[in-house]
């Protein structure tokens, strides 16, 4: 066995096989948000800050308190 190189055991997926894979998954475009959905973006923001233990104001204050980050809608 060279060095740095380990051998596959029967069933362990190869890089290949984990890169075909995901090539065969369907891609999701990243849109912006609209201000009709600024309440689930800031629900999704605070679930990710309690996640990662970072302080939130909680969804409420992100929304209301912005500081004018959710324009007006075109």
């Amino acid at each position: 066995m060279v060095r740095g190189i380990r051998e596959i055991t029967p069933g362990q997926r190869t890089v290949s096989d984990i890169l075909a894979e995901m090539k065969q998954r369907s891609v999701v475009t990243p849109r912006v948000a609209t201000v009709a959905e600024a309440g689930t973006v800031a629900r999704l923001l605070d679930a990710f800050n309690r996640e990662f233990d970072t302080p939130t104001p909680g969804p409420e204050s992100s929304v209301h308190g912005s500081g004018g980050c959710w324009p007006a809608e075109r």
